[in-house]
């Protein structure tokens, strides 16, 4: 055995689908396919869902370390900041001692690691700049840039970070912009609206008057019932005439070869800083 001997783990929310679940999975066995992940992570790949019963985080590194692995290089498949990954994460990891977060996992059978154990978090994708690639690559195969087009981001969202959201819209949307794109705008669909469709609908219109088309995007990290049920009833509320316009797949930002190589690269990027 090694006597460093790194395990690199993808930690993801986790759905009830798994359609959704299974993006992830093959995320990590494309990271794990890489030469030089292979090489570097010794220790192994793995993937780990925050919710769910499948793969949960603490047990999956506790097996990782059992099995000999020095040191374990978590990266988030999260799109920015969210309690789930500034405090719910961290505190499994052992790498924060949050309370609140503790007496609310416990209360949900999570398990939760003990401090000390050698455990490096990476940041997610917003610092990155693969997003806004990614995001315009799939709004140009439902309409090419063009000053009278413009693009509709789906989002999740959250209240307590919607400063960080925000931030990130903000790059994106000036991408679009600097391609080409007319104008943009955004909605969320997650709990902070509910799950409703509305916002969603009411941005799309507030684009119409701007644009002659319109490009919808999901800014979702997989395919869910966001994708199947909630766009597309803010779609149906659409006068006929305006439906016409509007250019949507019910896609997501998996799986997309580009991902591959952002995990790839923060992920020896954090071992070297760890």
């Amino acid at each position: 055995m090694n006597s460093v001997n790194p395990a690199l783990v993808l930690v993801a929310h986790g759905s009830r689908s798994s359609e959704w679940n299974a993006r992830i999975l093959d995320l990590a066995a494309l990271v794990g396919q890489d030469p030089t992940i292979r090489r570097a992570f010794t220790g192994g790949v793995a993937a780990a869902f925050l919710e769910g019963h499948h793969f949960p985080i603490a047990p999956t590194i506790s097996d990782l370390l059992a099995k000999g692995a020095t040191k374990i290089v978590v990266v988030p498949v999260f799109l920015t900041a969210s309690g789930h990954l500034e405090d719910d994460i961290p505190t499994i990891l052992g790498l924060k001692d949050d309370k609140s977060a503790r007496t609310a996992l416990v209360a949900e059978n999570v398990s939760i690691l003990p401090a000390g154990l050698p455990i490096v978090l990476a940041q997610p994708l917003a610092a990155s700049t693969v997003l806004p690639r990614t995001v315009a690559k799939r709004a140009a195969l439902l309409v090419p840039p063009q000053n009278e087009a413009g693009v509709m981001l789906v989002y999740y969202g959250s209240s307590n970070y919607a400063d960080r959201w925000t931030a990130l819209l903000e790059v994106i949307g000036a991408h679009l912009v600097s391609l080409g794109y007319g104008s943009w705008e955004h909605a969320a669909v997650g709990h902070v609206v509910q799950g409703s469709a509305v916002p969603v609908f009411l941005a799309i219109r507030r684009l119409l008057e701007r644009c002659r088309k319109v490009a919808v995007v999901p800014l979702l990290v997989s395919r869910s019932g966001f994708q199947d049920v909630v766009i597309p009833e803010a779609l149906q509320k659409l006068e006929p005439d305006h439906r016409e316009r509007v250019y949507y797949a019910a896609d997501a930002i998996l799986p997309d070869p580009e991902i591959v190589d952002w995990v790839v690269l923060t992920a020896f990027m954090t071992l070297e800083k760890g």
